[in-house]
């Protein structure tokens, strides 16, 4: 699933498995259905082109909604 990968790759040392979830809301799935980095491809993710995608649209979003956000998601 890709809440899955994505709460275990944002909180590495939270044990996040099916069973054991995140429990703050500070987690934003953000979908950009024009934009497929390289390395994305259906069996595989190439997860920092997909982070790398993920930062550059939310530095848009935030620039058109005028506010400032500090990402937490850790490297993989």
């Amino acid at each position: 699933e890709g809440s899955l990968l994505l709460g275990q790759t944002c909180f590495p040392d939270d044990e996040i498995n099916g069973n054991n979830g995140h429990e703050a809301l500070d987690v934003a799935y953000i979908v950009f259905p024009q934009e497929v980095p390289p390395g994305v491809q259906e069996n595989s993710i190439d997860i920092e082109a997909l982070k790398e995608l993920g930062d550059q649209q939310i530095l848009l979003l935030q620039q058109d909604l005028g506010i400032s956000l500090q990402p937490n998601c850790s490297d993989p």
